[in-house]
C-alpha cells in the first residue's frame, strides 16, 4: 500500500530465506529458536499470498499488476505472465516481455470482466532502472501524468506506472525507455 517496490521486495526475500526448512520445504509461521517447524496449511498459503502480492494486488477498485516484480525479471529476453489469474474482479491473464536491449518493454493484459475494476496500475520496471520516456496503449500514444486531458490513461515515469481503463478489453502496451 505504501508502493515501495524495493522495500517489498527485501521483505519477501529475507523472510523466504529466514522462514523457509528447506529439509521438508515449508514455511512455518514465525522463526523458532528450538529449530523446529510447526507448519499449518495457513502459513503454507501465505507465502503464496505474498509471492502472489509481487504480481497482483487490488487495491480498493483498481488492480495492480506487476506492483513490486524485481527489476531482474524485465531483464532482457525475460517473460513474466499468468493465465486465469484469480482477483477480486475475476480472472486476469497478462504477459509482459523484456526487450530492454531495444529501449522497451512489451505488455499484454487481458482484464478481467465478471466485476471489472475502475482502473488497471501496470508497473514496467527496466532492469537498469532507466525512465521511461514515451508509452503506447493500443498503438495510441498515453499523456506523462500531469498532461492536460484525459488523465484516466497515462504514464508516470518517477513511480514506473501505467494507468489503464478496463473498459477497452485488451491492452497492448509499450514502454519505451
Amino acid at each position: 500500500r505504501r508502493d515501495e517496490p524495493k522495500h517489498v521486495l527485501r521483505t519477501f526475500y529475507n523472510n523466504l530465506v529466514a522462514q523457509n526448512y528447506a529439509d521438508i520445504n515449508a514455511f512455518p509461521e514465525h522463526i523458532s529458536r528450538a529449530g523446529a517447524a510447526d507448519c499449518k496449511t495457513y502459513e503454507e498459503a501465505m507465502a503464496l499470498q505474498q509471492f502472489r502480492s509481487l504480481l497482483l494486488h487490488e487495491e480498493g477498485n483498481e488492480l495492480w499488476v506487476c506492483p513490486a516484480a524485481s527489476r531482474h525479471w524485465f531483464a532482457d529476453g525475460k517473460e513474466i505472465s499468468a493465465e486465469r489469474a484469480p482477483t477480486h474482479f475475476g480472472p486476469v491473464a497478462f504477459t509482459i516481455r523484456s526487450e530492454a536491449a531495444r529501449g522497451r518493454i512489451v505488455a499484454t493484459i487481458d482484464p478481467p470482466t465478471r466485476n471489472p475494476p475502475v482502473a488497471i496500475r501496470l508497473r514496467l520496471r527496466h532492469p537498469e532502472g532507466k525512465p521511461m520516456v514515451r508509452v503506447t496503449g493500443n498503438g495510441r500514444e498515453l499523456p506523462r501524468a500531469g498532461a492536460a486531458g484525459d488523465v484516466s490513461e497515462r504514464f508516470d515515469p518517477s513511480k514506473e506506472w501505467i494507468f489503464l481503463k478496463p473498459a477497452a478489453g485488451r491492452w497492448e502496451v509499450v514502454a519505451r525507455y
